[in-house]
């Protein structure tokens, strides 16, 4: 194919750049004529820089940005007839460093023959959600969205037709950059539209926002694209953080280094360095709002201190604003500990707030750094990670135990499929901690030693949905960039409540750090479908939950006891109110502060239970496998759909009330009954939840990882 180039260049202090010359050279492999066409003033040495690699070079300060330039070229430099003589003629400028060769983009284009004209990608402004294709995203054409102009090719029969001829005729000075960008860069795409033009791009991926400038541009160089936009690292139009560091990772992935494009681009247009805002006077106030009374604050804030009208809230505000909150943390931690629930690593004194709910940070805890420095550095060799976030507070939920049992099944797989499995901390600001209500099931390691230390070359983050939004916001700029800096980066969302997920735009953030190697595990059925892969845009798995062994007892064993989740909802209070009434002879018991081990004994001795939360959780589904019997109010966004006749279910919580109280007096009357629905209940419980099923569901996450390349 007889290729010709036309080059548009704009210099800055009158000369040409390096980066310019060597992207040149590199179009010089596949262009069989080069024309550069310079828009302001260059001296006739400068053009002898480039003399061996163009056919000719000329100088033009006209200021009408680059398609003005291309209209130079083609109606006065060149002229049609010479064009009419090229089965390809590309349309290229300067914008750009080449940082990848373009071997594998001629490859491709050569191969497609039935083109009318090719981009390297396509983009739309105003898309702030799609993640698309090309030919899907152009089926639902919208007025801002086009092929990208920096580098175009247009075949012979598009560049011989009327519609090239008077688009390119046609092009004028216009007042500014947006103007260009709308008439002629979106107008060429509007262009191919309305005259059903065919037209491709090479990568086919469409992403949010001016792609060129955001950080996804750094995953097309990941996959090999060719080009990186130098106004990055001038004025950071697309307002990215760290993207002179990202820049420093992902170079390593290109053919051609340009960290020295950068130094140069900077020095000639007079970048300035930008200034770190300290952060220590503001550490130093919270030091000292920490050590007095809040009142005293709330004065200095010029603050209404009254705020209520209530004479008792009124009396314990003021108690406790007159206790400093450090004291106040003095005063928990004691009381964790007379209770026999504390913190079980060596806890050191520090002027630092504890989380407020009920976090430790690695401030607080004795040698902290070292003890997770050693950890982490046994890691070091590790090519292949997962590594999956728990929560790290001293609290326990059903989360943080069914996380914890993927940790532990995952043990067997790891040594047989070899990568290091990793338990780490979440919210990233809190310290990895020896929970008091259950064992983990390996020693964690703090996320920023794991990204000081390790550089593995495949890397799985399995992090929890509702802690999605910390993740994002708590990451540092080390832990970013570390990131980036793998090379087959996976992230997966452990969705265990469909009510808990994040806001799209911070799945969309994952998105971006992980190149678009993000998947969804959901743990019920109801949300790993179809449906919600389209809501999400990504693929979404099934991940059934594992099961613990529980504490099964017959019914002549059980207590005459009543456990409620903890579960705060309106309706709680109706319902136990009903229960102290008319069956005064149960204990009623809430799980609150409660080990694993003791929580099993509980629900294994008593009666029944009932739960305020989801419906099909487990605080329904354990009681069941215990030998107890527990009731719910019908969810259908858990409940599988043959539960919905089950007896134990109520339709609506006014169901429950009416008929909750009659139903256990039935039960109490007849063991057989009890131990009928008992049976009943857990042959359907199993046929969705089952360590077999289980087994195979995190299996199948660790092939997908694997595999991927």
């Amino acid at each position: 194919m007889k290729r010709v180039c036309l080059f548009a260049g704009y210099n800055y202090k009158n000369k040409i750049s390096n980066y310019v010359i060597d992207y040149l050279k590199e179009l010089k492999n596949y262009c069989d004529d080069i024309y550069y066409l310079a828009d302001g003033t260059l001296d006739i040495k400068e053009l002898d820089k480039i003399s061996n690699i163009v056919n000719k070079a000329w100088v033009v300060e006209h200021h009408g940005y680059d398609f003005y330039s291309w209209h130079l070229l083609v109606t006065e430099f060149i002229g049609w007839n010479k064009l009419y003589d090229y089965d390809e003629v590309l349309f290229v400028n300067d914008s750009n460093f080449c940082i990848n060769s373009f071997s594998a983009v001629f490859d491709k284009m050569d191969k497609m023959e039935d083109l009318d004209v090719w981009g390297l990608s396509a983009l739309d402004n105003n898309n702030i959600t799609e993640f698309s294709t090309y030919e899907k995203y152009k089926a639902c054409f919208t007025r801002t969205f086009c092929i990208v102009s920096y580098f175009l090719a247009f075949r012979k029969k598009f560049v011989k037709s009327k519609h090239f001829y008077d688009f390119i005729s046609n092009i004028k000075i216009l007042n500014g950059r947006d103007d260009v960008y709308l008439e002629y860069e979106v107008g060429l795409s509007r262009l191919i539209n309305e005259n059903q033009l065919i037209a491709t791009v090479w990568d086919e991926t469409v992403y949010r926002y001016s792609t060129s400038y955001m950080r996804d541009t750094y995953n097309r160089i990941k996959n090999g694209y060719p080009l990186l936009k130098v106004r990055i690292f001038v004025d950071n139009i697309g307002d990215q953080s760290y993207m002179e560091e990202l820049a420093e990772t992902v170079e390593p992935f290109c053919k051609y280094p340009f960290k020295k494009y950068i130094k140069e681009v900077k020095s000639e247009r007079k970048v300035r360095k930008e200034v770190q805002v300290t952060t220590k006077r503001k550490k130093r106030n919270q030091m000292i709002i920490y050590m007095i009374p809040p009142f005293l604050t709330k004065l200095i804030q010029k603050r209404r201190f009254l705020y209520s009208n209530n004479i008792v809230k009124l009396i314990k505000s003021f108690i406790s604003s007159l206790v400093p909150p450090f004291l106040i943390d003095v005063i928990y931690s004691i009381s964790f500990r007379l209770k026999g629930i504390g913190v079980l690593d060596e806890k050191r004194f520090t002027i630092r707030p504890y989380d407020r709910y009920k976090g430790v940070y690695p401030c607080h805890i004795k040698n902290y750094n070292q003890i997770h420095e050693a950890r982490a550095a046994k890691l070091q060799d590790s090519k292949c990670m997962v590594i999956y976030f728990n929560l790290m507070r001293l609290a326990i939920t059903g989360g943080m135990l069914s996380i914890n049992r993927f940790v532990e099944n995952s043990k067997k797989i790891a040594n047989e499929k070899g990568f290091d499995l990793v338990l780490s901390n979440i919210p990233l600001n809190n310290a990895c901690i020896t929970n008091p209500y259950y064992e983990h099931s390996i020693e964690p390691i703090d996320f920023k030693y794991i990204a000081k230390y390790c550089k593995p070359e495949k890397l799985l983050l399995n992090i929890p949905e509702a802690y999605v939004p910390h993740f994002i916001l708590e990451i540092t700029k080390e832990e970013y960039v570390w990131l980036w800096s793998i090379k087959e980066l996976h992230i997966n969302i452990l969705n265990q409540n469909i009510d808990y997920m994040p806001p799209q735009h911070f799945i969309e953030e994952l998105r971006t750090i992980c190149n678009n190697n993000l998947t969804i595990t959901a743990a019920h059925k109801k949300y790993a479908t179809k449906t919600h892969e389209y809501l999400y845009k990504c693929p979404v798995y099934l991940l059934t939950p594992f099961l613990p062994e529980f504490y099964y007892k017959d019914v002549s064993m059980k207590k005459k006891q009543i456990v409620l989740s903890p579960d705060i909802i309106e309706e709680r209070s109706n319902i136990i109110k009903l229960l102290q009434k008319y069956l005064p002879e149960y204990k009623l018991i809430t799980v609150k502060k409660m080990k694993l081990e003791d929580y099993k004994d509980l629900i294994s001795s008593s009666k029944y239970a009932i739960t305020f939360g989801e419906g099909y959780d487990g605080y329904f589904i354990e009681p069941y496998l215990s030998g107890s019997v527990a009731f719910s109010v019908l969810n259908t966004r858990f409940f599988p759909k043959n539960f919905k006749e089950m007896p134990t279910i109520y339709s609506s919580w006014n169901d429950m009330e009416e008929k909750l109280i009659k139903d256990i007096k039935n039960l109490d009357m007849n063991d057989e009954l009890y131990s009928k629905i008992n049976r009943e209940m857990i042959e359907e419980i199993r046929k969705y939840i089952n360590n077999k099923q289980s087994e195979i569901d995190l299996s199948e996450l660790y092939e997908r990882f694997l595999e991927y390349k």
